[in-house]
């Protein structure tokens, strides 16, 4: 929990809103930001499900659960109109507030709470990153990314991750950015003595490419013989299929993992792979890095704040030759910056948006 002194506070009284069902990265990483603003000013928290107070039960903050009120699961046309049919009572219940986060995973997250509050000067979004939907689905995906982007008038100033995140979503919305680093949590170096293996750590879904990169994996120059899989998600029947018909690599889904038990099964010889077509700036590639860990990962704009050039890859070609070199001990491992400089440029940040 942080401390509220000797930071000076600030006569202002701001709401956190977290508009999600699910409680992962990016709610951990809203948590954080809703304690650095109880550290200077007054501060509530809305969560959207229950299942998320767990959460924030240490939190400065003050907690309010109210049940699917900013958030149902939807295309964007329902999310507009959940904002219309709920814009009497959101209004109501964040009146008194001088200023507001809107701390949506996505942009459509944030859409049913931002247009029920459209008009009011002082709603910001915290959005880790902008899903590009070209890569989904080419022009339907740019036309997309067009509606979206217009959301951007219902927010005064976006907060975002890191400066590659900032220019691509000023890109897309068109408006003013600031960047708070995401906080990342204690975990401890990589054990020694344990021969190096392959490692995939998160959500298993279509996005993240696991069934591709078990592919590009499977070929008798692997220097690497085992693949650990850690996690759940829509995608985790395939995977499981995909691991049997492998001839190269034994690879096994562990399902998830708690950080302690991650703490416990990870090596300082092993490799992180990741092969996302999106990402924001991934938590894991960071952990990862503070572990003393090496990382590989597909060259999309997310992961190049966090990742050496010469370790990412854009094709199976590509990801066998890189996969080669961190076998032979030619790849670098990135290390993680310090935690208080870390906090430092988050409090510094902070001051920055409460001042505005």
């Amino acid at each position: 929990m942080h401390q509220t002194q000797p930071y000076k506070a600030v006569a202002k009284k701001v709401a956190v809103v977290i508009p999600s069902n699910v409680t992962g990265g990016h709610e951990f990483q809203s948590r954080a930001l809703a304690d650095d603003f109880a550290r200077l000013a007054q501060t509530t928290v809305y969560l959207n499900h229950e299942g998320q107070r767990q959460l924030f039960e240490d939190s400065t903050a003050q907690i309010f659960v109210q049940p699917d009120l900013f958030f149902e699961a939807g295309w964007m046309g329902r999310q507009v109109f959940n904002g219309i049919r709920r814009a009497f009572i959101i209004r109501r219940l964040l009146s008194n507030y001088d200023k507001i986060v809107v701390c949506g995973g996505a942009v459509e997250a944030g859409i049913c709470t931002s247009v029920a509050l459209a008009g009011r000067r002082n709603v910001s979004l915290y959005l880790p990153s902008f899903f590009d939907r070209t890569v989904l689905w080419g022009r339907f995906g740019y036309l997309y990314n067009l509606i979206l982007g217009c959301f951007g008038v219902f927010y005064t100033n976006i907060i975002t991750i890191n400066r590659i995140q900032a220019k691509l979503i000023h890109g897309f919305m068109h408006r003013p950015t600031l960047v708070v680093p995401n906080l990342v949590g204690d975990v401890p170096l990589a054990r020694e003595g344990v021969a190096g293996r392959l490692l995939y750590i998160g959500r298993l879904d279509r996005q993240k490419r696991v069934p591709e990169i078990m592919e590009w994996l499977d070929f008798d120059q692997n220097p690497y013989r085992e693949m650990l899989i850690i996690g759940d998600g829509p995608d985790r029947d395939a995977i499981a299929t995909k691991t049997v018909g492998l001839k190269h690599v034994k690879a096994t889904l562990l399902g998830w993992k708690s950080r302690a038990e991650q703490n416990d099964l990870i090596g300082a010889k092993d490799v992180l792979l990741l092969n996302s077509m999106i990402e924001g700036e991934p938590l894991v590639i960071r952990e990862a890095n503070k572990r003393g860990v090496l990382v590989m990962a597909r060259d999309i704009p997310g992961v190049r704040g966090v990742t050496f050039k010469r370790n990412r890859f854009q094709s199976k070609e590509s990801f066998r030759a890189v996969l080669i070199d961190a076998g032979l001990g030619r790849l670098r491992k990135k290390v993680e910056g310090e935690k208080n400089d870390v906090s430092k440029k988050r409090l510094n940040a902070t001051i920055v948006f409460l001042a505005r």
